[in-house]
C-alpha cells in the first residue's frame, strides 16, 4: 500500500468518524415540525405531541450505561453499524405512518441508537489519533451539536 492510499482510507475514516457525530446531532431536527404535528394529532394534548420530539432524550439516560457491556460482545464496529442501522430504520418510520404510537416507539429508538453510538463517537477519536488531532477532532465534534 503507497503513501497515497494510506492518506486517502485515513481521510475516509475521519470522515466516517465525523459522520458518526453528525447523525447524533439529528435527533432534534424534528422540532420545526412541531406545529405540523399538533394539527395532525389535533385530538391529543400538546404536550403529548411534543413528546415525540423530546422521547429520544430519555433512551439517553440508560442506553450509554450499557453501551459498554453491549461493545464487550459486539465490537466497536459492529456497535457503531448497529448503532446506524436502528437510528436509520427507526428515522424513517414516521415517514410511512400516521400512528402516534408507533412514532413515538421510533423515536424511543432512535435515541436507543443514538445513545449506542455517543459513546463511540468520542472513543474512536482517541483511540485512532494522537492527542493534538484528537483535540481538533473532538472540537469539530462538538461544533456539530
Amino acid at each position: 500500500m503507497d503513501d497515497k492510499s494510506v492518506i486517502q482510507q485515513s481521510k475516509k475514516l475521519m470522515i466516517a468518524i465525523m459522520g458518526i457525530s453528525l447523525v447524533l446531532s439529528t435527533s432534534g431536527a424534528i422540532s420545526g415540525t412541531i406545529p405540523l404535528m399538533e394539527k395532525h394529532f389535533a385530538n391529543m394534548p400538546t404536550s403529548t405531541v411534543e413528546l415525540i420530539v423530546t422521547i429520544p432524550s430519555f433512551s439517553g439516560i440508560f442506553i450509554p450505561l450499557l453501551a459498554g457491556f453491549i461493545e464487550k460482545v459486539t465490537g466497536k464496529k459492529l456497535l457503531a453499524l448497529i448503532g446506524l442501522g436502528i437510528t436509520a430504520i427507526c428515522g424513517v418510520i414516521p415517514v410511512f405512518t400516521g400512528n402516534y404510537w408507533l412514532i413515538l416507539f421510533s423515536r424511543i429508538m432512535v435515541g436507543v441508537g443514538i445513545s449506542l453510538l455517543t459513546p463511540l463517537s468520542v472513543s474512536y477519536i482517541t483511540d485512532i489519533y494522537d492527542e493534538k488531532r484528537a483535540n481538533e477532532l473532538l472540537g469539530y465534534r462538538n461544533s456539530f451539536y
